[in-house]
């Protein structure tokens, strides 16, 4: 499991940011960004743009999160937080709703992946 934080907008990505077709675990990793969804949804009041690079930002080639998918770990995500108007720097009064949004988001992503482990449904989406 790994995350890479940017300040850019509220996305919530994943691979791939170089083609526009879907990683092999696509229907998992999109399982885990509907938990993210819901969560800021109920936390936040606001809705995050999810789903992979190419199609939620723009294409982008030797992005981290292609790498860490590739070779490290198929549960890869790429967070951007904040919104158009913080020009990539989010006020300190919102940090901290910034910060225990995402934790819930990532405790129920997590819970979703611990789930998945102890079905097996993890190991067979992997391949």
């Amino acid at each position: 499991y790994y995350i890479d934080y940017h300040t850019y907008g509220n996305l919530w990505t994943y691979a791939y940011g170089s083609h526009i077709w879907p990683p092999k675990n696509n229907r998992q990793l999109r399982r885990y960004t509907d938990v993210v969804e819901r969560s800021f949804t109920d936390t936040l009041g606001v809705q995050w743009t999810t789903g992979p690079v190419f199609n939620t930002i723009y294409e982008c080639h030797g992005i981290v999160v292609d790498h860490v998918h590739y070779y490290i770990t198929p549960i890869a995500f790429t967070v951007e937080v904040g919104n158009d108007d913080d020009e990539f720097t989010p006020p300190d009064n919102r940090i901290n709703t910034y910060t225990v949004s995402q934790w819930l988001a990532l405790v129920s992503q997590l819970k979703l992946l611990q789930a998945d482990i102890k079905s097996g449904l993890y190991m067979k989406e992997r391949i």
